[in-house]
């Protein structure tokens, strides 16, 4: 048996999976652990290499080189039980720093909140904020006459704001995400 796996392997260079079938059409029955021990030993049996993957940072964030010029900012919900909060989160695009704050309501006055946090948070001055078009962070797609709370506080503190395209939920979550599963500050 110990040869037939051998010939099999070096003929076909098969896995033990294919040898094990093989093996089998001709009414011999082993099993897979038996046939890996057996290529084992004789200096048959090759791992297959892991393939390392690069880690890619996307076409926007390339350029971004020095902390504090893009921070994205995003909504997320958290669940403690029946109760919902809102977690906010800013993740600078160059560092990886982040801050996150649970808020009880997704409101301007809560984005307002956090912001202010936040620019206290970073140790570093904050030159653009990129955020999605939800009614938490602008008006600007819901047709309001009023000008959005957080447009009157970055302009007064020399902030400058980007919006994230319509219709791509992915483009601001791609961060949030990553860093919504740590510790809450």
């Amino acid at each position: 048996m110990i040869n037939k796996v051998i010939e099999v392997r070096k003929k076909y260079k098969y896995g033990k999976l294919k040898i094990k079938k093989l093996l089998e059409k001709e009414n011999i029955t082993i099993g897979t652990t038996a046939i890996e021990t057996i290529l084992k030993d004789y200096n048959l049996y090759q791992n297959r290499k892991k393939k390392i993957r690069k880690k890619h940072k996307g076409k926007h964030a390339i350029y971004i080189k020095e902390a504090g010029e893009k921070v994205q900012t995003d909504v997320k919900y958290a669940f403690f039980g029946e109760i919902r909060y809102y977690q906010f989160t800013a993740v600078d695009i160059a560092t990886r720093m982040s801050f996150r704050y649970l808020y009880a309501e997704k409101t301007p006055e809560s984005t307002i909140d956090f912001t202010k946090r936040m620019l206290k948070y970073f140790p570093f001055r904050v030159h653009c904020i990129q955020t999605d078009n939800g009614t938490e962070f602008t008006y600007r797609k819901h047709f309001f006459e009023t000008e959005h709370p957080l447009d009157n506080f970055c302009k007064n503190k020399h902030i400058k704001r980007v919006y994230s395209p319509v219709a791509s939920p992915w483009y601001c979550r791609r961060h949030a995400e990553r860093w919504s599963s740590r510790k809450y500050t």
